[in-house]
């Protein structure tokens, strides 16, 4: 893959002082990672996925079309895991997010992300401009777990990318990828390729821009150095528009999604199910300031009820709804735990009505990040964003 990576990306017309940055440490990642060492090498094939993941893959798929049990006690392994189409990996339903708190970074996250990995998560979601990629190779070498098994999903920072190619595309891939390494040292390789890429915010760009940025997205695809691509904080219409002008459809949507989430939201996910589109809840918690001791009494009393943790029955509100899946972030060992053991219980119907008709805890904070329906509502208008209850 990385030979024809060469034979392929030009880094001709770029005359911009990034476009060069990114040519240069683009190439130099692929000339660094021809001589990969074995584990890396084996992890780069789709099909070639270690027993563990495959033994998944195969059951994922053998009982995707099973219901669960009259009394919905235990869970089959398409609970444990989504499977994206075309994608021969299975990816993960409860991941490891290491967005926007003081812990993300440094020494705090390789320490809680071996926890994550050592407790036998496997997503680990990321973004590059979160500035913590390194951190997480990191984690993943001194883990010892194989590449092959762990699902990595990243986000290309759409407002600093505003005039993409695909070519320009691919080797900004490829420069976060050397990025991580720092120079060719023990670290180089450990992060190859992604298993997913996000366009980060759609609000961020004209409808020009996205779909630029959707068409490197495509070719970082077809060159191997990511597997799967997505979009996040998109809305129906702005997904509809890379469809139509591609053809080819996200197959993630990364949004905020919690139960005091607005209806627009909510039928945002919907659409989404329908479109083969798996939601990722981001904002489970309510955001790395919220307490959970502010969560609630409705949230307190199915807690009880089910005798767990508050905190996973924001996560099993989620997880209850087909196809959803989570990326709870978590410093201690006790927590990753809790937030990975959803095989326990279900919310019935009375659970849900209760939650959902519920007010907004105290101190939950609602990001906001989906735009507007239309691209004359802007923030002079409404906010913002307008996607999540702000009022027009």
């Amino acid at each position: 893959m990385l030979r024809s990576l060469l034979d392929r990306v030009s880094c001709s017309g770029l005359t911009t002082r990034e476009s060069l940055f990114y040519c240069f440490f683009g190439l130099a990642f692929v000339f660094i990672l021809l001589a990969p060492t074995s584990d890396v090498a084996a992890s780069k094939t789709p099909s070639t996925l270690t027993g563990g993941v495959q033994a998944a893959a195969k059951l994922a798929q053998s009982r995707q079309f099973e219901s669960s049990s009259s009394d919905r006690s235990g869970r089959y392994a398409k609970d444990l895991f989504v499977l994206i189409d075309g994608s021969a990996k299975p990816m993960p339903r409860v991941g490891f997010g290491t967005c926007c708190s003081k812990s993300a970074k440094g020494s705090p996250l390789i320490q809680s992300a071996k926890k994550y990995l050592a407790s036998g998560g496997r997503l680990i979601d990321t973004g590059m401009s979160y500035g913590n990629t390194k951190e997480i190779a990191v984690a993943i070498r001194e883990s010892k777990v194989p590449r092959g098994e762990i699902w990595i999903t990243s986000k290309l920072n759409t407002a600093k990318h505003k005039a993409i190619t695909p070519n320009s595309g691919i080797i900004a891939v490829a420069a976060s990828m050397i990025s991580v390494a720092g120079g060719e040292n023990e670290n180089t390789g450990i992060i190859d390729y992604y298993d997913l890429l996000l366009l980060d915010g759609a609000w961020k760009n004209t409808a020009t821009q996205r779909l630029a940025q959707w068409r490197a997205l495509i070719a970082a695809k077809k060159e191997g150095v990511v597997r799967n691509i997505g979009v996040a904080n998109y809305n129906q219409e702005q997904i509809e528009e890379l469809e139509q002008s591609t053809g080819v459809i996200p197959a993630v949507n990364q949004i905020e999604y919690h139960p005091w989430i607005g209806q627009e939201a909510r039928q945002l996910a919907l659409w989404c199910k329908s479109k083969g589109i798996i939601v990722i809840a981001y904002g489970s918690f309510g955001g790395s300031v919220n307490s959970m001791a502010n969560i609630g009494n409705a949230v307190q009393t199915v807690a009880q009820k089910h005798n767990v943790k508050k905190s996973q029955v924001l996560l099993q509100w989620a997880l209850d709804q087909d196809g959803v899946t989570v990326i709870p972030g978590a410093t201690s060992e006790l927590h990753i735990r809790e937030n990975l053991d959803f095989e326990t219980f279900r919310l019935d119907a009375a659970d849900l009505k209760l939650i959902e008709s519920s007010s907004k805890p105290a101190g939950f904070k609602r990001w906001g990040n989906l735009p507007c329906a239309k691209e004359s509502c802007g923030p002079q208008k409404c906010g913002k964003h307008c996607g999540l209850g702000a009022e027009h």
